[in-house]
């Protein structure tokens, strides 16, 4: 999911990480990770449910198309979910 989002296999993010995801639930996957190992993004398993989690801040990127794109797929989803 979040590569479809995103469009890219790598970006840059602003992680401030003091404590991050080490071994995610069974029902989640981890989809980003930076280079030195740290979980950067997870994905619910059950498909046809948006459900991300990210743990760097696009809300401070939002200037930069690619974190923008997070934001829009995120209410066109809960748009969707209200029709």
């Amino acid at each position: 999911m979040i590569y479809n989002i995103i469009g890219q296999k790598r970006i840059k993010v602003n992680s401030f990480h003091h404590q991050s995801v080490n071994k995610p639930a069974s029902d989640f996957k981890i989809t980003a990770t930076a280079p030195d190992g740290v979980v950067e993004a997870i994905e619910l398993r059950q498909r046809g449910v948006f459900c991300l989690g990210v743990q760097w801040h696009p809300e401070e990127l939002i200037d930069d198309p690619t974190h923008m794109r997070l934001f829009q797929f995120m209410t066109n989803a809960a748009k969707r979910r209200l029709e």
